[in-house]
């Protein structure tokens, strides 16, 4: 399925569920599902001509080029706050990893961080760039936090009644690491997951309400450094006995 974009579309970023892009003339956000199911132009509005979008494991945030502001939002649409950081002299493409924003001023030929709170921004950053346009960086856990070498997998076959099981996958990290499992109801193909409140055990029991979707396992690692996640590959459609 083809995602028709529009409006003067000019950032795009991806996570594991969805597409996100900003729509500079109608000044809103869009997303989809990962499989171009579920298209909303306007997922969040009141954006001043967005340029970059950027997404982490928490956020969504973006450039507002008309107003010199970085906006935010939760992922699920809730909590906008257009000034998020402010005082920025025309932003246009941005990035997050695990530690800062970042985004690149376009009229001062600089490029800009700030801590993943807001606090310690710093629009020159890097200097003397020539109207920079293009923004990237690697994106990664927190250092000594558990790191995933093979996601989770599920086991089992996908009818209504059965049992599936999850492994933790494999991970590296400081011992001991403990495992929580999280897992979630998806479309049919895999994309626009949602959690399933209070299955949080490695099996879990499919019902008939499961029917037609498919599942995937999000399993968290914690060791005394800090936390992060690795999601599973989905589930065929489930289907009834």
């Amino acid at each position: 399925m083809k995602v028709h974009l529009q409006y003067g579309t000019t950032g795009l970023a991806i996570d594991g569920q969805h597409i996100y892009w900003s729509n500079f003339s109608s000044s809103t956000i869009g997303r989809a599902n990962l499989d171009g199911s579920a298209v909303n132009q306007s997922f969040i509005t009141g954006a001043t001509n967005p340029g970059g979008v950027a997404v982490d494991g928490q956020h969504i945030y973006w450039t507002n080029e008309g107003s010199g502001a970085i906006g935010r939002a939760k992922l699920d649409g809730g909590g906008v706050n257009e000034s998020f950081i402010t005082g920025l002299l025309e932003p246009w493409e941005m990035a997050v990893d695990a530690h800062h924003i970042y985004w690149n001023n376009y009229t001062t030929y600089t490029i800009g961080r700030a801590n993943l709170d807001g606090s310690g921004a710093n629009s020159s950053f890097i200097t003397g760039t020539r109207y920079p346009t293009g923004l990237a960086v690697t994106v990664g856990a927190p250092p000594g936090t558990p790191s995933n070498t093979s996601p989770p997998v599920i086991s089992g076959i996908a009818q209504a009644g059965n049992t599936l099981s999850a492994s933790n996958g494999t991970w590296s990290g400081s011992t001991p690491i403990t495992y929580q499992s999280q897992w979630r109801l998806c479309g049919p193909l895999g994309g626009g997951c949602a959690d399933i409140p209070g299955q949080t055990a490695s099996a879990y029991v499919l019902t008939t309400a499961d029917v037609g979707h498919a599942l995937r396992v999000r399993v968290t690692a914690n060791d005394a450094a800090g936390s992060s996640s690795s999601v599973s590959a989905p589930t065929a459609k489930v289907s009834r006995l």
